[in-house]
């Protein structure tokens, strides 16, 4: 929220090198009203085909409405993906348990949503439940490149579990490219060098990512083929042919304060400096002189989405 109100705040700046048809369209913009608006669609649970998801279509609907649109809610059928039990993130060496990753994040007080039951499970969509153990190897932002650095270094991801940063491609992509070497999970986190206090002050100060804030999405392999995996379950062809297009292999999103844990013991070689971020620690490479062991509870079932449609008459008759 903050975030998005300091992009129009900046954006007054500018305004005055603006043509006047540009000047009236930067005016429609109100930082009060958009801050109203997102604690409105974010202020209640509304994951995919939920009650919450519902209620939200329906304020999107009702202010569409409001502002001359015909507005109508189409229910979707889609396969829906969620935790049904909290992961676990540990770092054993032998029956040791050595740490164990937090894996939630705070509740605060200047924040009253913040007070959610998924602050305890995070989660990527589409990511298979499963328990893993097997050493740990940092891959960067695990794009092909990282890989060829990682061989380079003489550092074997096969039968690994690696761990990335969000940035450089789409999360989804990270744990294809880890499952196409041999990994056997995938980590990924925030280094604050591309969403943290190295970019500026952290949330609830600022717009930033802190140190336990989590990034969760979809998993899917988007580049071999979008949409709602849902498909590949309907009787007849599905429109990716064979090709499979969601992990299947655990994935889990961690805070860098969890990720700091594991990087500061990791070992191994010194990464090169495109693998550096900004936390304050040596990173190396690895594999891990420990395992790591994951434990990841998922569950598919089936759910209806909220679409909203909202057509507007032309002023040549048609509709739009």
């Amino acid at each position: 929220m903050m975030r998005l109100a300091a992009l129009f705040a900046s954006a007054t700046v500018a305004r005055a090198a603006l043509s006047p048809r540009e000047a009236v369209l930067m005016a429609a913009p109100s930082t009060d009203r958009l801050e109203r608006r997102l604690f409105d669609l974010t202020r209640r649970d509304h994951l995919m085909a939920s009650a919450g998801d519902w209620e939200t279509a329906e304020l999107v609907r009702a202010e569409l409405e409001a502002s001359g649109f015909d507005a109508r809610i189409e229910g979707v059928p889609v396969m829906r993906h969620l935790p049904t039990g909290a992961p676990r993130l540990d770092a054993v060496k032998g029956d040791r348990v050595l740490f164990t990753a937090k894996l939630s994040e705070p509740i605060l007080e200047s924040d009253p949503t913040s007070d959610n039951r998924y602050r305890n499970h995070t989660f990527i969509g589409y990511s298979p439940s499963g328990d893993v153990r097997a050493r740990l190897v940092y891959a960067n932002y695990g794009m092909p490149s990282d890989y060829d650095a990682l061989k380079a270094a003489g550092v074997d991801v096969s039968g690994a579990i690696v761990l990335t940063r969000y940035g450089g491609c789409f999360r989804g992509l990270k744990a294809m490219n880890a499952e196409a070497r041999g990994a056997v999970a995938t980590l990924i986190y925030s280094d604050p060098e591309d969403d943290g206090f190295a970019r500026g002050p952290t949330y609830p100060d600022g717009p930033w990512r802190p140190e336990d804030g989590v990034q969760r999405g979809s998993g899917q392999f988007l580049s071999l083929c979008a949409g709602d995996p849902y498909r590949l379950y309907l009787d007849g062809p599905s429109p990716c042919g064979d090709v499979n297009y969601v992990p299947t292999r655990p994935v889990l999103p961690i805070s860098y304060a969890d990720a700091t844990l594991f990087l500061e013991s990791l070992g191994g070689p010194v990464a090169p400096e495109a693998f550096v971020g900004a936390l304050d620690l040596t990173y190396t490479l690895g594999p891990s002189a420990y395992d790591a062991r994951l434990h990841v509870e998922t569950n598919y079932s089936r759910g209806v989405l909220p679409n909203v449609i909202a057509t507007l008459q032309g002023r040549d008759g048609g509709v739009h």
